[in-house]
């Protein structure tokens, strides 16, 4: 559907308000049937995210990963679900990559 070389320039285009976002969504399994207040998005992010929330969801629906479901409740789309997920690995890989060699040994 979507391919690796079209998912890695999007991620390199957002900034990294837009991908502590994602992440978070990615983390929490959001997609088109499981959607998240906005306030909920704001009370799990640190306070230096939270604050710019308003743009940075505002940018992500702009850019087609993200959707209003209801005022003020967003849902990820098909792309949004296939980039928030690469985040979360991505982000799982480079922080446990020593807990793998410890595993190793």
């Amino acid at each position: 559907m979507y391919e690796d070389d079209e998912v890695a320039l999007i991620i390199e285009e957002l900034d990294e308000y837009e991908k502590r976002v994602l992440r978070l969504l990615g983390s929490l399994n959001i997609s088109q049937h499981k959607n998240i207040r906005k306030e909920t998005i704001k009370k799990r992010l640190p306070n230096k995210y939270g604050k710019k929330i308003d743009r940075t969801l505002d940018l992500l629906r702009n850019k087609g990963l993200l959707f209003p479901y209801r005022p003020n409740n967003y849902g990820l789309s098909t792309l949004g679900v296939i980039i928030a997920q690469k985040l979360v690995k991505e982000f799982r890989d480079q922080k446990y990559d020593d807990i793998k060699i410890l595993m190793l040994i």
